[in-house]
Parts: C-alpha cells; sequence; structure tokens
C-alpha cells in the first residue's frame, strides 16, 4: 500500500539531517520500499592552514530499496540493494596539560614520578617530554574552535554497498526450500591528522631545524581498505508430526586487505631566531602497486591481506 514518511532536523555547526521511507502499491506481483538518510555536520574545530579540512566533519548518504515478488502464494523472493558514502574528519587531539609532574627535559630517570608504567629508566636521555613548540595551546577547561597549528588534512571516504536475496518457496507443510544470497563491499581512504604537535614524534625546537631541514612533527594517518564479502545458505525446512527440523548447506567467502602509513607533513624551523612553519613533502617513495589512494608514494607501516 502507498505510504511513508519523512523526518528531518537543523543544528548547529551546520548540522542537519533528513531521512525517508517510502512504501509504493503492489503492481503486477511486485512491493517495492525505498529508504534513504543524510547526515552533515560542520567541522567544530578549525584548521588553520588555508584549504584543509578541519576536525569533527562529517558528510554521510545513504540509499536502500528493497523488492518483494510474489509470483504466487507459494513463492516470495526479497532483494535488498543499499548504497552509503561517508565522508569524515578525526575529533582533534586537544593538549589538555602539560609536564604536571615536572619532568623536565632528560630528567625523567632521576624522578620516581616520571617513570612510565612497567618501565624502570635508569639512563634516559632526550625523553618524551619535549618543550612547547611556539603557538601550542594547553586548554583543560574548554573545546578549543580553532587548532592552535594547521596542518594538511582531507576528508576521509568511506563507501558501503551490498545486496541480499531471500527466495521462499513453500511447498507444504512438511516442506519449504530456501535460498538466501547476500554480497557486500567496503572501500575506505583515510586521512587522520588529528594532533599536530600534540602527537608523536615530537619535536625539540632546536637550531638545527633550518627550513632546508625542517624538524619534522604531525604525524599523518593513511590507509585504505578493501572488502568484498559473499555469502550463499540453501535451506529446507518443515514439519513432521511433532518434529521441526532444518537442514542446509552455507558458503561464505571473503577478501581484505589493509595498507597503512604515517608520514610526517609539517616542518618547523628557526629562521633568524623566529619559529617557522611550513608543510613537507610526504609520500615520496615508491610503494607496491596494489596500494590504494591515500597510501599511494608512501613507505608502508602496515600490510595485511586476508582470505576466509
Amino acid at each position: 500500500e502507498f505510504g511513508g514518511r519523512v523526518e528531518a532536523g537543523i543544528g548547529n555547526y551546520g548540522g542537519r539531517t533528513a531521512d525517508f521511507h517510502l512504501d509504493l502499491p503492489k503492481v503486477a506481483g511486485f512491493s517495492v520500499k525505498l529508504d534513504g538518510v543524510i547526515q552533515h555536520q560542520d567541522a567544530t574545530t578549525e584548521n588553520p592552514l588555508a584549504g584543509q579540512a578541519g576536525w569533527n566533519y562529517y558528510n554521510r548518504k545513504g540509499l536502500r530499496a528493497a523488492v518483494r515478488w510474489q509470483p504466487t502464494d507459494t513463492i516470495t523472493n526479497d532483494f535488498a540493494y543499499d548504497v552509503a558514502k561517508d565522508e569524515n574528519t578525526p575529533f582533534y587531539s586537544q593538549l589538555l596539560n602539560y609536564n604536571p609532574n615536572n619532568c623536565a627535559n632528560g630528567t625523567q630517570a632521576s624522578q620516581p614520578a616520571c617513570t612510565l608504567p612497567g618501565t624502570a629508566y635508569t639512563n634516559l636521555t632526550g625523553g618524551p617530554v619535549k618543550p612547547l613548540l611556539p603557538g601550542v595551546v594547553v586548554n583543560g577547561d574548554s573545546r578549543m574552535k580553532d587548532a592552535d597549528i594547521g596542518v594538511p588534512q582531507q576528508v576521509s571516504v568511506d563507501k558501503t554497498h551490498g545486496f541480499t536475496n531471500s527466495l521462499k518457496w513453500h511447498l507444504s507443510d512438511e516442506l519449504e526450500l530456501r535460498s538466501i544470497t547476500a554480497w557486500r563491499g567496503v572501500d575506505a581512504t583515510q586521512w587522520d591528522n588529528s594532533g599536530g604537535a600534540h602527537r608523536p614524534p615530537l619535536v625539540n625546537l632546536t637550531t638545527a631545524c633550518t627550513l632546508a631541514a625542517p624538524c619534522a612533527f604531525s604525524r599523518y594517518s593513511l590507509a585504505d581498505l578493501r572488502q568484498r564479502q559473499f555469502s550463499q545458505e540453501v535451506q529446507a525446512v518443515g514439519t513432521v508430526g511433532s518434529i521441526d527440523y532444518v537442514a542446509g548447506l552455507f558458503y561464505f567467502n571473503e577478501h581484505v586487505s589493509d595498507d597503512a602509513a604515517t608520514p610526517s607533513s609539517m616542518g618547523v624551523a628557526l629562521v633568524g631566531g623566529t619559529p617557522t612553519y611550513v608543510t613537507i613533502p610526504f609520500c615520496t617513495a615508491s610503494t607496491p602497486a596494489f596500494v590504494g589512494s591515500a597510501v599511494n608514494g608512501c613507505s608502508i607501516d602496515r600490510a595485511s591481506e586476508v582470505w576466509s
């Protein structure tokens, strides 16, 4: 029967959502229903680097269509297809505190409060506590609306699509034959630069940091994932006297590959005694041909491939 609904809403940071459901009348044994959804939010922490995406942004779209075919009273076939796309950026890693135990650079070994859990340092030079880079903001009281240092960042994109088909043939109370088929694919490209100067690698700004050789920071987490799966099940279901039974076969096949790289994307240099932030080239090495768009040209830090 014809019917449906529509819902929509708006919010701060450009937030907007909408979804709909539509039922169409049955025609020649076919019934159709459609569902769709849209979700959007602008970045809640802005990126000072011109032309680069901010943090906590998302833009999602999805559509699903389902068709039921009933050529006879004993045969029902349900087919559904869905497709979705999610564009997003990570949350911002805000620096809430700095050196609360007074673990000055190079003195962690002599201060028990500065020993990392499970690690008994006897000689630690340099150390993980570095002096703050100029411009870095320490704010543990409120969420930052603007990042202190701009970094390269583009949206990550997740795409999913797939179908299911369920066929039921009711021959009698003693026997119903069923076929259940499904296929699904996922393609994800990750571009996450969530911390800037707040995340490892940490930089100790010295005269060794020059424009010709800036000290690198701003870990850019890049990844490409591709997944495909297929399953097929056949069943015989029924009742014989006081016994209910089910018999069947099941087949499943999946192939997944995932590759990741973590290059530094920013550099800092002392120019005439003035700290200067610059973007640095990344992903300039050659990589295998199977690599996707995000880590293409990068040195691979993680790679896996699985068949099931």
